[in-house]
């Protein structure tokens, strides 16, 4: 569910962008430059997620990230 609210976030924004863009009179060939940009940007964020949701819930909920701590 919170992958569904993150994909259509990322697809308001990208339309945003793109309208404003539109309204400044930016070529058509910008528009889908920026289009797959910005798209490229939030499909790998989406699967950056879905892989930190994975590794969580692989883990019981508890953090995979190991700390070290450095006596001096």
């Amino acid at each position: 569910m919170k992958i569904a609210a993150y994909l259509i976030g990322s697809l308001l924004v990208i339309v945003g962008i793109l309208y404003g863009a539109m309204a400044l009179g930016v070529p058509q060939i910008w528009l889908v430059v920026i289009g797959l940009i910005t798209t490229g940007i939030a499909i790998t964020s989406v699967a950056g997620k879905v892989v930190q949701t994975r590794k969580t819930e692989a883990s019981g909920g508890e953090s995979t990230t190991e700390t070290e701590t450095v006596v001096q």
